[in-house]
Formats: C-alpha cells, structure tokens, sequence
C-alpha cells in the first residue's frame, strides 16, 4: 500500500505508477480521490469568497520617487514601450513584464501606468523590490497568511518590483507559484519588473522542475516588453 501524504490512508497508487519517470518514486506525490476532492472543493469555495477591493490614495501606492516620473525625461527606449503599453487595462486578458537591463527605466514605467490606471478607477497592489518574499515569509510566521494570500491572489491587478532578485527559498517559492497559478486560474493580471533572465531565474529555485513550471506560467499570462542597455546620459535620470 502506498499512503495518502494527506490522509495516511491507502492512495490507490501502485509501485508501477509511483516508479514512473515523472515520479521517480517520490510517495509523497500519492493523494487518494478523497483527498483531491476535498482539495478542489476547498479551492471552489475559495474562489466564490473573493474580498472586495477599494482604492486606496495613490500617494499611499507609488512611493515620491515615482511619483515625479515625467515621460518626456525617461529614455528613448522605455518612451517607445509606454507608447506599446499606456492603453493596457486588465480587459486586454494578459499582464505584462517589463523585463531587461538594470536601470533602464523598467520601475518607473510599471509605476507611471499604474498611477494612470489609479486615475482610471482601477485597483492594484504593488511590492517594491525584495518586498514580496519578505511580506510572504512574515505571513507564513504568522496567523494571517489565509488573509494575506487571499489579498495578493484576488487583487485586480498584482504589481511586483525586480522578481527573481533575490535566491528562493522553498517556503518563497511555493507561496510565489501559489499565488502566480491562483490567479492565473481567476484570470488576474499581474505586472512585474525583472533584471534576471529565464535561466538565471530557475536557477535561483530550489526545485528546478517548479521553477520551469512558474516560468511557463509567466509567459502564458504575460507580455513581454524588453529593455536594451541605455547611455551613460540617459542614466541620469532613471
């Protein structure tokens, strides 16, 4: 008998399916029926108690910095994707990643489209860099992780700075691919900002085969916008 790693009861999987390739006789992948129901009803009943989101003060969003962004000052480059990206709404069905060279205009872009989508009546949340993996671990020590993952899951639009800077840990990566395939499952943009290509950024998981997972999802559900190295004069400003 192979255990349920849910229940401890009997899964229902036998050696031959346990040992095969995708496997790799890894018994903690066995889940009976029971189980998997109970998980897909949890799941359902989640998604109908979806919180309601109200706008909060833009000056309470985009920290001052960003806030003084003027288009006409930012490189020739990240000027001609604002162009590609400044009508973009949640309705166009897939998010965007502003993705490329370090200091190239990548932040301020994200944040000037999300204070014209505030103007818009739209509502976001968004994680300034290396504020995302702290805020997750600090929910997963805590007794307000439900509520937490339920905000950042069902948000209309989720804003992360410079993902992938920091190494994963599994607790980080778990919570990121949770919340990445929840809302990909609700059909919720998410916007992000990434220095670090696809490679370099499943290397920074602890399990590989999931961060090619999460990566494939990323490109599902968004569009990407590439930033090239900018001259030492445009630097100035960004």
């Amino acid at each position: 008998m192979i255990p349920c790693r849910e229940c401890g009861r009997d899964s229902g999987w036998t050696e031959e399916l346990i040992n095969q390739p995708l496997f790799n006789g890894n018994r903690e992948v066995a889940v009976c029926d029971d189980c998997c129901e109970r998980y897909h009803q949890q799941q359902a009943k989640e998604a109908q108690e979806t919180p309601q989101f109200m706008q909060e003060p833009i000056e309470t969003l985009i920290r001052p910095l960003y806030m003084e962004t003027d288009y006409h000052k930012l490189p020739k480059q990240a000027q001609a994707i604002w162009m590609s990206i400044r009508h973009w709404t949640p309705s166009v069905g897939t998010g965007l990643r502003l993705c490329g060279a370090t200091r190239s205009g990548k932040t301020r872009l994200m944040t000037l489209l999300l204070r014209h989508l505030h103007e818009n009546g739209e509502v976001f949340k968004i994680f300034y860099a290396g504020e995302f993996n702290a805020g997750l671990s600090q929910a997963k020590r805590s007794s307000f992780y439900h509520s937490w993952r339920d905000e950042v899951v069902n948000v209309p639009i989720l804003a992360i700075d410079d993902l992938f800077a920091e190494k994963m840990t599994a607790t980080t990566e778990a919570g990121l691919f949770e919340v990445i395939n929840q809302r990909m499952e609700r059909k919720l943009p998410i916007l992000y900002t990434s220095q670090v290509k696809n490679d370099s950024a499943i290397e920074r998981f602890e399990d590989k085969a999931r961060g090619q997972a999460f990566i494939n999802r990323l490109r599902q559900t968004t569009q990407l916008h590439h930033f090239e190295k900018i001259t030492q004069e445009e630097m100035a400003y960004v």
